[in-house]
């Protein structure tokens, strides 16, 4: 099935790239740039060793052999018919058109790819500086992508000394070697063409010290240092140096894989016996709430009976003082509240002085408003400094 250029644009990485707004400088040019390039290399493609898709139709020829450490051959266009050897069997015309379908596919996939990525380059780009490219009733078709961000670069991306310095630096940044090592030849290679816009070509050999010593200052590869810095001069190529190093650090990437595997394994067991005892400290856990419910309902009944016996107390204390009262009418004795005789012991805050210890601030049955149930007779309070009588 022949893919369309909205399936291909599905694989991008950035499916939709912002406009640079007027005169386009090196670092958005530099920013799309790497856009158009992921999306180059995130659509599957065999060429080129097959690991970076379309990524060599987005580069020049000698960038991406820089870059990847192989060549990028495109696919040709297998022409209009396919092609017969004379006098042709049936089984050489039946394989010469499946062969002649599958380049046609191929190219046409191909075509497509670079139309979307041009596509995309073109309309982040304002026409005014795209103008000089820009061909009558074809447009820009026959440019190619490099061609068009070597114009871009040539006219837009002057380099300053200052930007020459800079460069130097972003150069020399360090590398995190849980990323992979061709982001260090990444860092050196765009170090390098920013040099060359700058008129200041970098050599092979600075190159390799730039990026040798990105790779030594991690400590983590001191033998494949060792043996490139024995190796004779004349193998000491960049191209050299990225396949050794690239090999090194697969070593090194499987040699990590391998020991976090025997640590899984080993931790397994660990991992086990903890769940075994989580599960313990669970069981527990359960047991011990299922106790304090049983506790704590238990304490509530206590306090609803606690209540109950309260209750009862107060309904008797109620008729003690009832009954009292029901008994001093019933005495008819009455004392004078200026009896020298009357030298009350009980004292209640509402009524005053009283004989009663059944009739107290405390205890009194009949209270008046703002009553203070802690007043006695030596701490009255405010209260009623009458003297009762006994009825």
């Amino acid at each position: 099935m022949t893919m369309s250029i909205d399936d291909i644009t599905d694989y991008f990485t950035h499916p939709t790239i912002p406009c640079i707004k007027g005169r386009p400088t090196r670092e958005n040019l530099r920013e799309l740039q790497t856009k158009i390039y992921e999306n180059a290399a995130s659509v599957p493609c065999e060429l080129g060793g097959g690991l970076h898709g379309y990524l060599g139709i987005a580069m020049s020829n000698e960038q991406y052999a820089s870059t990847v450490g192989t060549t990028f051959t495109p696919h040709v266009n297998p022409g209009p018919l396919p092609t017969y050897p004379d006098n042709a069997t049936q089984y050489q015309i039946a394989a010469a058109k499946d062969l002649y379908q599958r380049q046609s596919k191929l190219f046409n996939e191909q075509r497509k790819v670079e139309q979307a990525l041009r596509n995309q380059l073109v309309n982040a780009i304002e026409n005014a500086y795209l103008e000089t490219l820009r061909q009558e009733y074809i447009g820009y078709n026959n440019r190619s992508i490099p061609e068009i961000f070597n114009h871009l670069f040539i006219n837009y991306g002057n380099v300053t000394y200052a930007d020459l310095q800079k460069n130097e630096e972003d150069m020399a940044k360090p590398w995190d070697p849980d990323t992979p090592i061709e982001l260090v030849y990444v860092q050196v290679e765009e170090a390098a063409r920013v040099a060359e816009l700058g008129h200041a070509p970098m050599s092979e050999n600075k190159k390799i010290t730039a990026a040798y010593n990105i790779i030594n200052n991690t400590g983590e590869f001191s033998t494949v240092c060792r043996e490139w810095r024995q190796k004779p001069e004349a193998e000491k190529t960049w191209s050299n140096f990225k396949k050794q190093f690239s090999k090194e650090y697969k070593d090194y990437k499987d040699e990590l894989t391998s020991q976090t595997t025997h640590h899984y394994k080993a931790n397994a067991v660990k991992t086990s016996d903890l769940q075994l005892y989580i599960n313990q400290v669970q069981e527990k856990t359960n047991q011990d709430s299922q106790n304090f419910k049983q506790l704590c309902d238990r304490h509530d009944q206590l306090l609803l009976k606690l209540e109950e016996r309260y209750n009862e107390i107060d309904q008797l204390k109620r008729k003690v003082l009832s009954l009292e009262k029901t008994v001093t009418k019933l005495s008819g004795i009455t004392t004078d509240n200026t009896s020298p005789n009357n030298n009350p012991k009980y004292y209640c805050w509402t009524h005053g002085y009283t004989n009663s210890r059944y009739h107290t601030s405390r205890s009194c049955n009949d209270r008046a408003d703002g009553h203070v149930s802690k007043a006695t007779h030596r701490n009255r309070q405010g209260g009623c400094t009458n003297v009762m009588k006994k009825e």
